[in-house]
């Protein structure tokens, strides 16, 4: 396949929030191991150790992790060879024999920890020998073979009924001299065990099984966040540059009017407007002699100056709490196309039948249903979704995106995407998504709106987000067959929108740009392709033969 260079318009929004938990690992360069993953090819692991490898979690969450980074075609294979109470005597003599049937790309190696135990008769050098006497056997077979070498946990003074480790820091060091030596991948978990055993003993109890072995949870706190930062960090993410527009956690008092209070953040003036079943404390009351009720925040033309901009994409988000079972219609958030909205999303002869008076709605219903909708005078069209986790009852979180990044002014008026979750959950699902095809639609206040529902809203935001374009890399282009294929590395989970440019300037795309279809891995919707966990995305397509009419591509050297 002819390689050239291509410029592709790349622009779209993260709508999920990944929070990591443990100790904070020192980061690191991205490693070969990484690297070769993130270059979609067949990657084979091979694990050989005590059983701190054999017994582990950390050997799945390997497997998972490193899958997750590959954006395809090749897949990633993790195999176990670790035997439980075994040296690195048993290492050399059967671990790696059978590991080398593997053939191996990369081999992962730890024994210290029981060639350290007494019982087991093996010198500082021995284990030194065992150790070199493997790597030697592996690069004999493969010269380009990645090896790590880890040192584990510590131990406290009794490990009764567990042989004595007298020196297990020595046979650690061992490791780190021969990694430096050899060019090896040193993961050096010990210090990090030895400080939080030191420093908060509680803690490091709680995350062993028996003194020696530490847990699936020890494991995922401690250990796989420092395998993780050494293998390398995600791939660098587009910078992002957020505006908080408004935001409020509701800490008023209760009983006490939301009305004429100002969020905890607002832009210039803007207090909110609310009717009286609104209080201070983000409660809705119930009034049947007042069914539709709103709050909002006007927005004077924070959005509306900004169709058509590279970062014209605003999230807005709630957290909100509909008690189940009661009898009433709608709790939700969303933006106005009215400056003084009259009531929560616009009746007009009904809300299935009317003219709504809402741009951008999630409404989510006492009986635990999600709905959303999109537009102006769509005559109330409705889409529902109950799918899990989100038709449950308890307290959730919501987001309406709007991407007017693309809005031209005449056929395209931007597109909404709805997600949420549960606040117990840590990722959004996605609900709905499409373009806003309403001529009319506007962007003058958001903010809630109910029915008879009582309900709780514990936080309300309006951000807006500056995503820089994500590099694209690896660009091919088969002028016979018409067809390509091109690598994005961007946000981690981020749906990107990909079309055809007329140059070879980000600033100034095609004004009727023809979106490409077609990927090896993501879900594609309009065009656009979702990265994995890393950021990484493959995105294939078919240009035609006649790519010239579309883009201005370059023979690379």
């Amino acid at each position: 396949m002819r390689t050239q260079t291509l410029s592709v318009v790349v622009f779209r929004l993260a709508f999920t929030l990944i929070a990591l938990a443990g100790l904070t690992p020192q980061a690191h360069a991205e490693s070969a191991l990484l690297a070769k993953v993130r270059d979609g090819d067949d990657v084979k692991v091979v694990l050989l150790g005590t059983s701190l490898t054999d017994n582990g979690t950390w050997p799945a969450s390997l497997q998972t992790w490193l899958t997750s980074e590959s954006p395809g075609p090749g897949t990633v294979t993790v195999v176990n060879r670790a035997a439980g109470g075994e040296a690195s005597d048993h290492g050399l003599a059967v671990q790696t024999p059978a590991a080398l049937l593997d053939n191996p790309d990369c081999v992962f190696i730890e024994f210290s920890m029981n060639d350290a135990a007494t019982s087991k008769n093996i010198t500082l050098q021995q284990s030194e020998d065992n150790l070199n006497a493997m790597i030697d056997a592996f690069v004999a077979q493969n010269p380009d073979v990645i090896i790590v070498l880890q040192t584990m946990n510590n131990l406290p003074p009794d490990t009764s009924p567990f042989s004595p480790r007298v020196n297990l820091n020595g046979y650690y060091q061992i490791y780190r001299d021969v990694a430096a030596a050899r060019g090896a991948i040193l993961i050096d978990h010990y210090p990090n065990w030895l400080d939080l055993y030191t420093n908060d003993l509680a803690t490091w109890q709680s995350y062993m099984e028996d003194a020696v072995h530490p847990n699936p949870l020890g494991q995922d706190q401690v250990l796989f966040p420092e395998l993780q930062a050494v293998l390398g960090p995600p791939a660098a993410p587009p910078s992002v540059s957020d505006t908080l527009i408004f935001q409020d956690d509701f800490d008023g008092a209760g009983g006490s009017p939301l009305d004429g209070t100002t969020p905890d953040v607002t832009q210039g003036s803007t207090v909110w407007v609310a009717d009286a079943e609104y209080e201070a404390d983000g409660s809705a009351l119930i009034n049947t002699e007042n069914p539709s009720r709103r709050a909002y925040l006007t927005l004077g033309n924070l959005i509306d100056d900004n169709r058509g901009n590279a970062d014209a994409l605003y999230t807005l988000s709630a957290t909100i709490n509909v008690p189940p079972g009661t009898t009433g219609i709608w709790e939700a958030i969303g933006f106005w196309n009215n400056d003084t909205p009259l009531e929560n999303f616009g009746t007009g002869g009904g809300e299935l039948g009317g003219q709504p008076r809402g741009t951008a709605w999630m409404l989510r219903r006492d009986n635990a249903q999600i709905r959303v909708f999109r537009g102006v005078g769509l005559g109330g069209t409705l889409t529902e979704s109950t799918a899990s986790p989100n038709n449950v009852a308890g307290t959730l979180d919501f987001k309406v995106v709007l991407d007017l990044t693309d809005w031209n002014g005449t056929d395209n008026w931007g597109s909404v995407t709805y997600s949420a979750k549960l606040s117990t959950d840590s990722t959004f699902t996605e609900i709905a998504a499409g373009e806003l095809d309403a001529a009319n639609s506007t962007f003058r206040a958001v903010g809630l709106g109910g029915g008879t529902v009582g309900a709780q809203v514990s936080s309300f935001e309006l951000t807006k987000l500056s995503l820089a374009p994500p590099e694209l890399a690896d660009f091919s282009y088969d002028g016979t067959t018409g067809n390509a294929e091109v690598r994005i590395i961007g946000a981690a989970n981020t749906r990107y929108k990909l079309v055809r440019a007329d140059d070879l300037d980000f600033a100034t795309p095609d004004q009727d740009p023809l979106p490409l279809t077609g990927a090896t891995v993501g879900g594609l919707d309009g065009g656009g392709v979702i990265t994995d966990p890393g950021g990484n995305a493959t995105v294939q397509f078919n240009l035609g033969t006649g790519a010239s009419a579309f883009i201005r591509a370059e023979e690379q050297p």
